[in-house]
């Protein structure tokens, strides 16, 4: 979990910032993407991340579209996909509306071409040496050239401007949330409520796991921390005994190998599970992507969760496990339960 000091002392930085001029509004889209990330605030996020990055052609539309479902896609219902995608874009396209189309470049690009714009305004004046008939004319092409570079300009501010209406309001209600003690955003309140409730009928014992990691974390001493570490490893194996048991039985994976999946392998087991239930939906280059991003989110969780069985662990890593213990199994349970993003058809997103 986030420490709320911290993620305070960030947002109050970027606030004091945001009107400097010499604070360019890519570092403040910097800035307020790491709030989002620390606050697991996945909507925001989205509608950030559309902002940095460059999708002025198709193929990078494309490429970026996928990447986004893959990240944070699983952290929500088709629905609540859909929807998500839907408002963003639409905001987004408004935002970066010009008088011939749109705008888009990420922030960075933007903010280059104005400068770009205005230095070329700034430049466009004749040059020393020439006869007073032809400096007249001169100097007047170069002032209508002037007047357009910073019509041009001023065109491309206004998006700026927009971009940065986006980012101010969103500190501030990352400021108001923080100040309330609120350090995770509501879509992680919403995303606990719905895993405790699939738990219960799911898997018991991996919900009586998360509520001792919880009273563990509350004690705080070294050795309840390390037990806080060692109950989510065994939340990943309780859901994977359940939802895909070991078996003695090869089973083939989507590399066509067939593997005896062991009591051990209990990672390896929850990644099967989500494959088989994922793979029958759109085409296979985006479920093996999916499948890879899980896998890594859930060996690089296991790993800081058997920490706890040979070192000593601080209050933050045992708080990251946790939270992130918590979206992961949001993830898998949304595909159990059929209604994850990912158990939708790809082309739609």
């Amino acid at each position: 979990m986030a420490d709320l000091t911290r993620v305070k002392e960030l947002v109050d930085k970027a606030l004091c910032e945001f009107d400097d001029p010499s604070t360019s509004t890519g570092k403040t889209l910097r800035a307020c993407l790491r709030i989002a990330q620390m606050r697991n605030d996945f909507p925001n996020l989205f509608r950030l991340e559309l902002e940095a990055d460059d999708l002025t052609g198709e193929r990078s539309h494309a490429a970026e579209r996928a990447r986004r479902r893959n990240d944070l896609g699983a952290h929500f219902n088709a629905d609540e996909w859909d929807s998500l995608c839907q408002d963003a874009l639409e905001d987004y396209f408004r935002r970066r509306a010009v008088k011939d189309g749109h705008y888009g470049g990420s922030v960075d690009n933007l903010e280059s071409l104005i400068a770009r714009l205005k230095s070329q305004a700034e430049n466009a004046v004749a040059p020393d040496g020439l006869a007073p008939l032809d400096l007249y004319h001169r100097s007047k092409e170069l002032h209508k050239l002037q007047l357009a570079l910073v019509a041009e300009s001023a065109k491309f501010e206004h998006v700026r401007d927009r971009t940065r209406s986006l980012m101010h309001q969103f500190l501030l209600d990352a400021e108001r949330e923080l100040d309330f003690g609120q350090v995770n955003a509501d879509i992680f309140a919403r995303n606990r409520e719905f895993v405790d409730t699939q738990m219960a009928s799911v898997s018991p014992d991996a919900l009586m796991q998360f509520q001792a990691a919880y009273r563990r974390i509350k004690e705080g001493d070294v050795e309840s921390l390390t037990h806080a570490l060692t109950s989510c490893r065994r939340v990943l194996k309780s859901v994977a005994d359940s939802l895909y048991p070991a078996s003695p039985v090869p089973i083939q994976g989507r590399d066509g190998r067939e593997r005896v999946l062991t009591d051990a392998q209990y990672i390896n087991r929850l990644i099967q599970f989500v494959s088989e239930r994922i793979g029958k939906h759109g085409d296979g280059a985006v479920i093996q992507a999916t499948l890879d991003a899980l896998g890594g989110r859930l060996k690089a969780l296991d790993a800081l969760a058997s920490k706890g069985v040979h070192a000593e662990v601080t209050a933050d890593e045992v708080d990251t496990c946790v939270i992130q213990t918590y979206l992961a199994m949001g993830d898998i349970l949304r595909v159990n339960a059929g209604t994850s993003m990912l158990t939708d058809d790809p082309a739609k997103s």
